[in-house]
């Protein structure tokens, strides 16, 4: 019996021809082994340069706490804390790194499902989508964490000590437990003097009476690159959206009509899916609902302006 030739599949190419769907788990499970190869190699690299990567992460705390008068100095819970905060440091940015690679195996594998005159869409806008994810994590770390961590530490450290000696119950209970400080004012260094001369005694107030702050901010490391890191992949991920929005149009299963009258629920929509993906503070919120609101209106830009055919 004559076997005719079949065409072969490459799975590079993101112009490939369509695909069974035994084809496609197994392009999946290609793509999913090749993108970790590159976040190996990317977590690799970054361990070599993990001190400058964990300098760049730390400094927006840094600058808040020296902002607000506090000393610059993050701590270790348990021993192991350093060494896995570290590896952890270098996995998440092996994935910024790796991105380029990463986001071209996903789009090469929605490429697979796409016809030939879709694909287009893909070999222009992968380099975008990559570049929109890496914008999105150094505007995070720029921009939105000096000022969060900011409004952060002072909203906490204003609050003061309230008074301790109010009543006569805790007038009492401060009077049996203070103590009498004794301050020695040393002597000039003078021969005439008779050594045996009493210091001189003063008597202070108990520090239990003083003013100061009711808490002081003491941050752990690993805390801090956990919120950091998982903020920074949701800020690149949220860029991705004038590409959802573009994609949506183009494929008909929204109108440019639709998308032009419904600004304002989407707009209420953005800031609370932005409200829920950010600490619970103004500025984080707004940081991410605004950009997020004008990468929406350029999906909308690019549809417009996109060549009809």
């Amino acid at each position: 019996m004559l076997k005719l030739p079949q065409k072969t599949v490459k799975k590079d190419d993101l112009n490939a021809t369509s695909m069974s769907f035994g084809e496609h788990i197994e392009e999946l499970r290609s793509r999913l082994i090749k993108s970790l190869y590159g976040l190996i190699i990317g977590t690799v690299i970054c361990l070599y340069y993990g001190n400058y990567i964990l300098g760049f992460i730390t400094k927006p705390l840094l600058v808040a706490l020296a902002a607000s008068g506090y000393n610059t100095e993050l701590y270790l819970a348990s021993p192991p804390e350093g060494f896995l905060t570290y590896v952890k440091i270098c996995i998440y940015a092996g994935i910024f790194l790796a991105s380029p690679w990463i986001f071209y195996q996903i789009w090469g594998f929605i490429a697979a499902g796409l016809y030939s005159h879709e694909r287009r869409y893909v070999n222009v806008f992968m380099p975008f989508s990559t570049s929109l994810f890496i914008l999105g994590g150094i505007f995070f770390i720029y921009i939105v964490a000096p000022l969060s961590f900011n409004f952060f530490i002072n909203f906490s450290t204003k609050w003061q000590t309230p008074e301790l000696s109010d009543n006569i119950i805790s007038r009492t209970l401060l009077k049996m437990t203070s103590k009498t400080y004794r301050i020695v004012q040393p002597q000039e260094n003078n021969s005439t003097t008779n050594p045996s001369t009493e210091a001189k005694e003063k008597t202070t107030e108990p520090q239990s009476l003083l003013k100061k702050p009711l808490v002081k901010p003491l941050f752990t490391l690993q805390k801090y690159v956990s919120l950091v890191v998982s903020l920074a992949l949701v800020f690149g991920i949220a860029f991705q959206m004038p590409l959802l929005v573009f994609f949506l149009g183009k494929s008909s299963l929204v109108s440019i009509e639709t998308l032009r009258v419904n600004r304002k629920y989407v707009f209420f929509f953005i800031f609370v899916v932005a409200a829920i993906m950010t600490p619970p503070d103004v500025v984080s919120q707004v940081a991410l609902g605004l950009p997020m609101y004008f990468l929406y209106e350029l999906g909308i830009l690019l549809i417009r302006i996109w060549p009809k055919k």
